[in-house]
């Protein structure tokens, strides 16, 4: 049997059809790509700029708790480092420890709260009492029974004012104002304390938290 003429031709028509079809098909599911794609990365791009600043967060969780009449916040940062070195520590701080017997290792906590005293409704504006503990504690020390080197206390009171200013990529959240004492509890020749005047500025970006004081 011959072949015919025309079937070499069909049989390339329908080849090449099938191929228009599949092409077609192709850049219709890298189109669709491309879309999902330039979605993905413009909700990406939106979730990134949306991020809320740390102080910003912050702010709403203290909001939240001023419901209650006794809520009591942390203030500046609370931590307990088992371990420090210091070269030279003053043993002044404590009637038990001389240059001779101060141990140079010891640990440091400290403990820092806030108490509103008044704040501007659904805002956490307003006058705080604060209150911060930093001490020095011989730990290592069994020599003189591991006691306390020096233990420092800082009460204040302050304004609080929201600013919510925002500049590259920074949110400058607040500004605080007041009176702050610190002493160290001793009395006559071990007494150290200072009276100052504070203003503090407040601001974070979505990883970080500053502050200049």
């Amino acid at each position: 049997m011959r072949d015919s003429p025309l079937i070499l031709p069909l049989s390339l028509n329908r080849f090449a059809l099938g191929l228009v079809l599949l092409t077609t098909s192709a850049f219709g599911y890298c189109d669709d790509n491309e879309q999902q794609s330039e979605v993905v990365t413009q909700e990406q791009q939106s979730g990134l700029i949306a991020r809320p600043s740390l102080f910003k967060k912050r702010f709403e969780a203290d909001k939240n708790l001023l419901n209650n009449a006794f809520a009591i916040t942390q203030y500046k940062r609370n931590y307990f480092l088992p371990f420090t070195y210091v070269d030279n520590p003053n043993a002044l701080g404590n009637a038990g420890l001389t240059e001779d017997n101060v141990d140079s290792k010891e640990a440091k906590f400290q403990i820092s709260v806030k108490l509103p005293l008044y704040t501007q409704p659904d805002s956490v504006e307003g006058v705080y009492f604060g209150f911060t503990l930093t001490s020095f504690w011989q730990l290592y020390n069994s020599e003189v029974s591991k006691p306390f080197r020096e233990t420092n206390y800082e009460p204040e009171i302050f304004y609080q004012w929201n600013t919510d200013i925002k500049l590259l990529g920074i949110d400058f959240n607040a500004l605080q104002l007041g009176f702050n004492h610190m002493s160290n509890g001793q009395s006559e020749l071990r007494s150290r304390s200072w009276n100052r005047i504070m203003l503090t500025s407040l601001f974070s970006d979505a990883d970080d938290i500053y502050y200049l004081r």
